[in-house]
């Protein structure tokens, strides 16, 4: 690949008040406008499709990622008005709402929160653009595929400069565009098989007694199943993802999909549970207390709607198309405990 030197570099943060740096360094000043054009472009993206953007509130009694067997993630408490709730680490439920109150398709572009220390590919605190829409996963992963085609063309068009100055070129977004948002697949029990044998680290064993591909194995599979660093990995364990993704019929796998950009998963995608029968049975065998999902399962009860979900990391995106390894230097306003924008740190 023909890569120039980049002309802008990261900040060493805690180098200075963090506001100072955010407001001196030109590698902000790239990233704010980097990030306007990702959110943007999605909304337009979306709204060409008919899609609605409902603005639901960031705050939830029924948290959607700690919610499994396969869950690393934790809750973000809050108080509010001296009630206790958290800060939404994802909108599907509310989406899930969404196309039943529309009758139709409807997309959400906002904060999440994760109750997780950050590192080089997590944040707590991440921009993250999520739809639900009606019909299955292929529909599902058709339309994503669509999305992260349409933003890589987007930011070339927009944010060119940026793009050059920080990746030191832009030759793997003119590659991924060559697929034209025809991305390969591979089945995980594939992957499992292949690369179990051939790369032990690239596959780890859930004490819950389910397979988990690693971050070095996100990478492995890209190298090897991958083109222009992009691979769907489809059909996890079932137990492995949260609650709400359907199961196959007849089969122990999930009807989800995890798109790897790079080296890191960038997209998850999965297909509903039509039903609130299947949705408790699902809560029973996760070992999920089902009284805040209660009135998602009677939603279901009341008007049963085949629908797909999927959510994109503003982030992570951005880690793929800047060619950038540290996802924390790529959010301006962090979560951390010890980081804080205003008083000075």
């Amino acid at each position: 690949m023909n890569r120039k030197h980049p002309v802008i570099a990261a900040p060493q943060f805690g180098s200075a008040p963090h506001w100072q740096i955010l407001i001196r360094d030109e590698w902000c000043s790239a990233i704010a406008r980097l990030t306007s054009a990702l959110v943007s472009g999605a909304s337009t993206f979306f709204q060409a499709r008919r899609y609605l953007n409902l603005p639901f509130p960031p705050l939830t009694h029924a948290v959607s990622s700690p919610s499994g067997l396969g869950s690393d993630s934790k809750p973000v408490a809050a108080a509010i008005n001296g009630n206790v709730t958290y800060l939404a680490d994802s909108m599907q439920f509310y989406l899930e709402l969404g196309c039943r109150i529309t009758k139709g398709n409807v997309f959400y572009i906002s904060p999440s929160f994760r109750g997780e220390r950050p590192d080089v590919s997590h944040l707590s605190q991440f921009i993250h653009v999520e739809c639900e829409g009606q019909g299955d996963l292929t529909a599902g992963i058709t339309l994503a595929s669509q999305l992260v085609d349409y933003l890589s063309r987007h930011l070339l068009l927009t944010c060119r400069s940026e793009l050059e100055s920080i990746a030191g070129t832009v030759e793997h977004i003119d590659e991924l565009l060559s697929l034209k948002a025809d991305f390969p697949c591979v089945k995980f029990q594939q992957m499992v098989n292949d690369l179990g044998k051939s790369s032990p680290d690239a596959i780890s064993r859930s004490p819950s007694g389910f397979d988990i591909v690693t971050r070095a194995g996100e990478s492995i599979a890209v190298e090897t199943y991958g083109t222009a660093g992009a691979l769907w990995i489809t059909n996890y364990p079932w137990l492995s993802v949260p609650f709400y993704q359907a199961k196959a019929a007849q089969a122990s796998y999930a009807k989800n999909a995890d798109l790897i950009l790079g080296s890191c998963e960038t997209v998850g995608c999965g297909e509903r549970w039509i039903s609130g029968a299947d949705i408790r049975s699902s809560l029973s065998m996760h070992g999920v207390n089902g009284a805040p999902y209660e009135w998602y399962a009677a939603m279901k009860d009341e008007m049963p709607m085949r629908t797909f979900g999927f959510g994109l990391g503003i982030e992570r995106f951005l880690m793929w198309a800047l060619r950038h390894e540290d996802i924390r230097d790529l959010s301006l306003t962090h979560s951390i405990p010890d980081v804080r924008i205003l008083p000075n740190r």
